[in-house]
């Protein structure tokens, strides 16, 4: 699911994942990507928990990144998103 695009700012992004129960060590699997945005409502500090697309997530980030340094992109990690 896209969303309408944003202003630019600092927005929360949640991932929920999964255990992987059949390996010998911790492994996860993402099962959700979540963005926080603001929700349309008359409250300031209402926000709205929305499902997006982690690859269309990290093309944004690393578009925004390459558009602001000349160097290579950080991994998807660097950009804090929350898991397990």
């Amino acid at each position: 699911m896209s969303i309408e695009p944003c202003q630019p700012g600092d927005y929360r992004v949640a991932a929920d994942e999964e255990v992987i129960e059949e390996l010998s060590f911790p492994a996860y699997h993402r099962v959700a990507t979540m963005i926080f945005v603001p929700a349309e409502s008359y409250h300031a500090s209402s926000v709205e928990m929305v499902a997006i697309d982690p690859q269309e997530l990290q093309a944004a980030l690393v578009s925004r990144f390459r558009s602001s340094h000349h160097y290579a992109a950080p991994s998807f990690a660097n950009f804090g998103i929350e898991g397990h």
